[in-house]
């Protein structure tokens, strides 16, 4: 027969054990859910990167799609505000200022110009829309070309919806449509995609 102080002993010693392993598992689990945690801030950045350039995305392709569908003499005309000549750096004399969500003229508001027809959450964005001429294809061939020639006034049209004449324009014209942003992370950002039509 088992002597029950020797039985007693074992099953303490059994209990302090699963006590011992129970700890171990504690601490690996604890170590494991502060990696995780570590991870969850990048990650969730990561994902409001990715909203935020979505968004852009879907104002640039507005924009887009209303140039494409819009009757070509009216392009730039000072009855057509949303198609307005919008340098990102525009002539202080007779240049206009970016489309924005917030901008209490009408004129320069991209809900009530129709491009977008509710708020994007995107914090300070802007719409810039560049009117350049075709000849300035001839002389891109590579992004560094395209940053330095694409100001040069020999390829901007005019900036004064009064002056821009588009009717005068035989050949295609190069658009060039930037959206601009603060991004959460507080960096800037921005998304541009360059296309032709012609009349």
């Amino acid at each position: 027969m088992d002597d029950p102080r020797r039985t007693g002993g074992i099953g303490r010693a059994r209990a302090g054990l699963s006590f011992i392993e129970l700890m171990i598992c504690v601490v690996i689990m604890a170590t494991a859910l502060v990696a995780l945690l570590g991870n969850m801030y990048p990650l969730h950045m990561a994902h409001e990167a990715n909203r935020e350039k979505s968004k852009a995305m879907e104002v640039v392709a507005a924009m887009a799609e209303r140039l494409q569908g819009a009757q070509w003499h009216s392009l730039g005309g000072s009855d057509q505000p949303w198609s307005w000549h919008r340098r990102e750096n525009p002539d202080p004399s007779s240049g206009n200022p970016p489309l924005r969500e917030d901008s209490p003229d009408p004129d320069h508001n991209l809900i009530e110009q129709g491009i977008i027809n509710q708020r994007t959450g995107l914090e300070e964005l802007e719409l810039h829309l560049e009117y350049m001429k075709m000849d300035l294809a001839e002389v891109l061939n590579s992004q560094h070309s395209w940053n330095r020639h694409r100001d040069e006034a020999t390829y901007i049209l005019p900036e004064d919806p009064d002056v821009l004449d588009l009717q005068e324009e035989e050949e295609a014209i190069i658009f060039r449509i930037l959206v601009t942003w603060r991004s959460r992370d507080g960096g800037s950002r921005r998304h541009e995609v360059v296309m032709a039509r012609r009349k």
